[in-house]
């Protein structure tokens, strides 16, 4: 017998809903420190789901508590909420942690927003800005194309920009160190984001970067 669509891969447990979601989620909570449940819980609070009041500032304590405990999405969500004054005030330095730290854990859209927050301090500074580059490189390769957008408005038509860029991925003969970067992607995209990986729902995986 076939285990209903909204059932766990694993377990073959009905996925629960509603204050039943929340009972869970608390109970991980208490049990073993478990940081996706966290990162859960605040979502709930962030947008209002699960039977529970809208509530940033507690969204914002959840995140703050699962990025402590280590998780990458906790991470992730406080340096994208200090980057845009979610629920706390703005702070650049505070933002660059926690999306360095998911970056590390290979969280792909935090390592393109940290090389927006570090091309923006490196104002003249070259090694600054090639430096917050190689954020954009690693997140292009890794299958964020928004990332090459930056790259060409940052340096534009300057091959001996892009050369130093294109370290791990050489040009091809008859290839432009741009277009090397842009084959590096199209290939992780290729391997990665196939039918079967989205089917199976891994085809982000590299993107979100885990729990």
């Amino acid at each position: 017998e076939t285990a209903p669509s909204w059932s766990c891969p694993f377990c073959r447990t009905p996925h629960a809903t509603g204050f039943d979601q929340i009972d869970r989620l608390e109970g991980r909570m208490a049990k073993c420190n478990d940081p996706r449940s966290y990162f859960e819980l605040g979502i709930n609070y962030l947008r209002g789901k699960s039977g529970l009041h809208k509530d940033v500032g507690r969204a914002i304590e959840l995140f703050n508590e699962g990025a402590m405990l280590g998780s990458v999405r906790c991470h992730e969500t406080m340096g994208l909420a200090y980057r845009r004054g979610l629920g706390v005030e703005a702070d650049e330095s505070k933002a660059a942690y926690h999306l360095k730290a998911a970056a590390d854990k290979g969280c792909v859209r935090s390592r393109k927003v940290l090389g927006e927050i570090l091309y923006d301090d490196a104002g003249s500074d070259r090694a600054e800005q090639r430096a917050a580059m190689r954020h954009w490189t690693v997140a292009l390769r890794m299958g964020c194309i928004e990332s090459l957008v930056e790259l060409d408005s940052a340096i534009g038509n300057s091959d001996d920009l892009w050369e130093g860029l294109t370290v791990e991925c050489l040009p091809e003969e008859g290839e432009s160190p741009r277009e090397a970067l842009e084959r590096a992607h199209n290939e992780y995209c290729r391997v990665f984001h196939t039918e079967a990986r989205k089917e199976a729902g891994i085809y982000k995986v590299k993107g979100k970067g885990g729990s």
